[in-house]
C-alpha cells in the first residue's frame, strides 16, 4: 500500500477536475456492506476548499419512447437530464464576479461518495456491485467488493445513461451508421469520415486485443477481463430493459422495436464493439499531423507565384515552422522531427495533378441523389417550456403519453433524426478549445497547486461525455469518461490527484507517395489500383462495407444504399491519386495509431489506480502507455505537471515530416514510438517546447492550410475566430445553451 500524507488543495473545473489527496483502501472480502459503510471505506482528501466538477447539460442521456413522445408534445425532459445545465449557463455572466465561496453555485460537488441525504437511489444489479445515485443529478457511484463488479458496474451504469448514443457510436465505428440510424445525409457523412480514417475488420479489431494482451503481460490481461466484465454489465442492463419495456425509445423510432408486439432485439455488445468505439474516439481528439500533399501543393503555388528561392523563403515563412514568438507550455528545448537541414526523399505532386479518392461506390436510391426530407422545423420541434419530467405532468396528459406508445401512434416524433442522429457538425464544424489553467502552491494564498481544466468535445445532448465515480481493487477515480469505453475514467481525479487533456495534434501522421503499376504489366495511370512492392505489383487491400437504409419514424430519408470502399498498403490508407515527376503515384496516409488505437487502454488503466500513481512523475510514466496524441495536465497537493502524449513515430534521418514521402527511399519511419516529452508546467501556452515544430495553428498568427498566397486571416480574436484553423482562438465564448433535447 502507498502511504500519503494529508493534503489539503481546492480546485474548480469543467467537464471533471478536482484536486484530492488520500489513498482508498482495497475492497473487502467480508459480506456486502451496506451503502454508509461502502462510501466511509474509502478515504478521500479531497483538500478544505473542496474539488468540483460539471458536465452539461445533464448526466442521463437515455429516454424511454413515452419521455420522447413528452418531450415533443409538452416540452419535457427525463430526469436528470438537464440538472447540469443551469450553473455551466450562468459561469460565463457571472465569472467577473466569481469568488471562491460561489464556486458551488455553478459546479457540482467532486467529492467521492454521496452524502446522506442526497441518495436517489440505491441498487445492486449483480451481488458483488452496489450502485449508488445522488438525487439531484442521478450521477452513479460504483462500488464494487470485487474488480469485476466495478466493471460491471460501470458498463450496466454506462448502459443506463447512454445505451442508445452508445449503439450509435458503435455502429458509427463500424461504418454502419446509415443501416442503423437511418440515411439522413448528415449520416452519410459521419460514416463515410470514420470508414475514411478507421475502416477495419473484425479481425484486424482483435488483432489489436490479442496483441495488448500479448504485449503487456499481467495489465494487458487484466484490460482485457476489465472489458469483458464491463460489457457483461451493459448486455446485462439491454436483456433486463426489454424484459421492462424501458429501454430507449429510438429503438422504436428508428425500426429496431416494435412498440406494441415487443418484436426486435437490441443487440449484444461485443469487445470488437469496444474497439471500433475507441478507435472513433482516438481519430475524433487524438489524431493529428497529416495533410502533406495540400502542403506540397501550397508551398508550389508560392514557388509558382513569387519564384523558388523569394517563394521558398515566404513559405518558410508562412508555415512558421519552429516559430520563435510562439507562445509555450514549457520552456526548454524538445527538437523533434523538423524539417532537415538537407531533406531527402520527398516526393512533390505534380501541380493539377492530384485527384482525391472518392470511397462511395454504386450509389442507388436516395445515395444517388434526389429530394431529401427536411429537418424539423421550429413548429414541428419540441415546445420551449420548462415543464419538467413526464412525472410532473397532470395525470390526464400521462396517461395519454402512454396510449400513443403502447398504441405505436408516434406522429409526434416524425423526422426527428432527418438531420442526422448525432450533430451534422460533430467531426468537422467549429470546435471548442480544450484548455487547462494550473497555478502552482508558491503562487497561491494556501500554498498548494490550483487547477481548472476544460476538456472540450461538442457542447449538445446528450454528451459524449458521461460522469461517473469507480470504486474497487486498484480502482479509486471520479470524473468523465466516453460511453462505450468508460471502463475507466478518462479525465477526472484519483484518490489524491487530478487530471485532465488537450487534444495536442501533434504530427503523428505522415503521407507516403507509393508507386503505382499493373499486374498485367501494361502502363499505369492515376487510375491503376496496384502498387509495386519490390519487384512484385500488389493490388491495394480494399476494405469494404454495403450500407443500405429505409425510411423510420424519426428518419424519413427514401431508401438508398451504397458500398464504402477503403484502399489500403502497407504504407497506410489512400487519399489521393497523382504523379510525382509525372510518374503515378498513389498518396497514402500512415497515422502511427492506426491500427494500435486499443494500445492505449493501459495507460488509463493506470490513471485510474492508487496503486500506480503516487506523483507527478508517476502519473508521467503512465501517461507514455497513452499513444493518442494529447496533452495532459496533472495537479496534486504539491506539484502541477505536464506531459504530451503520443506515438512519435521515429524517422530516419533526412525526413522532412511536411511533405510527402517517397515510399521505396531510405526515408520514413524507422519505427513508431512514443518520445519523451517535457516534465513539468509552468503556465499554459500553445505548443509544448521553444523547438517543438507548430502546426498550422499554433503559431504567432493562425491560419488555415488552405489559405492561399497573398492573405492573412490575422491575428486570432473573437472577431476572427472563424477563419482559423483547430485549436481556435481562447477568446472564443462558449455557446449560449446547447442542443434542443430530442431524446437520446
Amino acid at each position: 500500500m502507498v502511504e500519503r500524507a494529508r493534503r489539503h488543495a481546492a480546485t474548480a473545473g469543467v467537464a471533471a477536475t478536482c484536486l484530492v489527496v488520500g489513498l482508498a483502501p482495497p475492497a473487502t472480502a467480508d459480506p456486502a456492506p451496506g451503502t454508509a459503510a461502502l462510501m466511509a471505506a474509502v478515504e478521500d482528501y479531497c483538500g478544505d476548499d473542496g474539488c468540483r466538477d460539471i458536465l452539461p447539460p445533464g448526466q442521463n442521456g437515455n429516454a424511454t419512447l413515452v419521455e420522447i413522445l413528452g418531450h415533443q408534445l409538452f416540452g419535457t425532459v427525463p430526469e436528470h437530464a438537464d440538472t447540469h445545465l443551469g450553473p455551466y449557463e450562468n459561469l460565463p455572466h457571472d465569472y467577473e464576479d466569481l469568488t471562491a465561496d460561489a464556486l458551488d453555485d455553478y459546479f457540482l460537488d467532486a467529492s467521492f461518495g454521496v452524502s446522506e441525504d442526497d441518495i436517489g437511489a440505491e441498487y445492486q444489479p449483480r451481488d458483488d456491485v452496489t450502485i449508488v445515485r445522488d438525487q439531484q443529478h442521478g450521477i452513479p457511484h460504483v462500488y464494487g467488493r470485487t474488480r469485476a463488479g466495478t466493471m460491471y458496474g460501470a458498463g450496466y451504469a454506462a448502459a443506463e445513461d447512454r445505451l442508445f448514443l452508445m449503439d450509435v457510436l458503435r455502429n458509427l465505428g463500424r461504418g454502419e451508421l446509415t443501416p442503423f440510424a437511418g440515411g439522413a445525409e448528415s449520416n452519410r457523412e459521419l460514416e463515410q469520415q470514420l470508414w475514411r480514417g478507421a475502416p477495419y475488420t473484425e479481425e484486424d479489431k482483435q488483432e489489436q486485443i490479442d496483441r495488448v494482451v500479448a504485449e503487456h503481460g499481467e495489465r494487458g490481461e487484466q484490460a482485457l477481463a476489465d472489458v469483458d466484465d464491463y460489457l457483461d454489465g451493459i448486455n446485462a442492463y439491454i436483456d433486463r430493459s426489454q424484459q421492462r419495456h424501458d429501454y430507449p425509445g429510438e429503438y422504436v423510432l428508428t425500426g429496431h422495436k416494435d412498440p406494441i408486439t415487443q418484436e426486435g432485439e437490441i443487440e449484444h455488445f461485443s469487445v470488437t464493439d469496444v474497439v471500433g468505439m475507441a478507435s472513433m474516439v482516438g481519430l475524433l481528439f487524438g489524431g493529428g499531423g497529416g495533410g502533406e500533399v495540400e502542403s506540397a501543393l501550397i508551398r508550389a503555388s508560392f514557388h509558382n507565384e513569387y519564384g523558388a528561392e523569394e517563394g521558398e523563403e515566404l513559405w518558410r515563412d508562412w508555415r512558421m515552422e519552429n516559430d520563435p514568438e510562439a507562445v509555450v507550455t514549457v520552456d526548454g528545448d524538445f527538437p523533434y522531427t523538423g524539417t532537415p537541414d538537407d531533406p531527402a526523399g520527398e516526393a512533390l505532386p505534380d501541380p493539377d495533378s492530384v485527384v482525391p479518392y472518392d470511397i462511395v461506390h454504386d450509389e442507388e436510391g436516395s445515395a444517388a441523389g434526389g429530394a431529401l426530407p427536411s429537418p424539423l422545423s421550429a413548429a414541428q420541434e419540441a415546445p420551449d417550456t420548462e415543464a419538467g419530467t413526464t412525472e410532473e405532468l397532470p395525470e390526464a396528459d400521462q396517461a395519454e403519453l402512454e396510449s400513443l406508445a403502447e398504441e405505436g401512434e408516434l406522429d409526434a416524433a416524425e423526422g426527428i433524426f432527418n438531420g442526422g442522429v448525432l450533430p451534422e457538425d460533430l467531426l468537422e464544424g467549429e470546435p471548442g478549445m480544450s484548455n487547462a489553467a494550473l497555478v502552482s502552491g508558491e503562487r497561491t494564498e494556501s500554498g498548494h497547486p490550483v487547477a481548472v481544466m476544460g476538456p472540450q468535445t461538442g457542447y449538445f445532448s446528450p454528451q459524449l461525455l458521461m460522469v461517473q465515480e469507480l470504486q474497487g481493487p486498484g480502482i479509486s477515480a471520479r470524473g468523465a469518461s466516453f460511453p462505450g469505453v468508460s471502463f475507466y475514467v478518462q479525465m477526472g481525479r484519483g484518490v489524491d490527484y487530478t487530471w485532465s487533456a488537450t487534444s495536442a495534434a501533434q504530427d503523428i501522421t505522415d503521407t507516403f507517395a507509393v508507386e503505382l503499376c499493373e499486374p498485367d504489366g501494361s502502363e499505369p495511370s492515376v487510375d491503376s489500383r496496384a502498387y509495386l512492392d519490390g519487384d512484385s505489383c500488389v493490388e491495394f487491400e480494399e476494405l469494404s462495407v454495403h450500407n443500405a437504409w429505409s425510411p423510420t419514424v424519426a428518419d424519413q430519408t427514401p431508401a438508398g444504399s451504397y458500398t464504402l470502399t477503403a484502399l489500403r498498403s502497407p504504407y497506410g490508407l489512400i487519399d489521393s491519386f497523382g504523379t510525382v515527376d509525372g510518374d503515378p503515384v498513389a498518396f497514402a496516409t500512415r497515422r502511427s495509431t492506426y491500427r494500435r488505437e486499443v494500445d492505449s487502454i493501459i495507460g488509463f488503466q493506470k490513471f485510474n489506480d492508487p496503486g500506480v500513481v503516487a506523483s507527478a512523475a508517476d502519473f508521467q510514466d503512465a501517461a507514455m502507455d497513452v499513444s493518442y496524441a494529447f496533452n495532459w495536465h496533472y495537479a496534486d497537493a504539491d506539484d502541477i505537471a505536464f506531459i504530451n502524449s503520443g506515438a512519435n513515430p521515429v524517422r530516419t534521418e533526412g525526413t522532412n515530416p511536411n511533405l510527402p514521402i517517397a515510399a521505396h527511399s531510405d526515408s520514413g519511419w524507422a519505427a513508431g514510438t512514443p518520445a519523451p516529452t517535457a516534465p513539468t508546467t509552468r503556465r499554459w501556452r500553445s505548443i509544448p517546447t521553444p523547438t517543438t515544430p507548430t502546426t498550422w495553428s499554433t503559431g504567432t498568427t493562425s491560419r488555415r492550410p488552405d489559405t492561399p498566397p497573398g492573405t492573412e486571416p490575422g491575428r486570432c480574436t473573437a472577431a476572427t475566430c472563424s477563419t482559423c484553423a483547430w485549436p481556435r482562438c481562447s477568446t472564443r465564448a462558449m455557446s449560449s445553451a446547447p442542443r434542443r433535447w430530442r431524446g437520446s
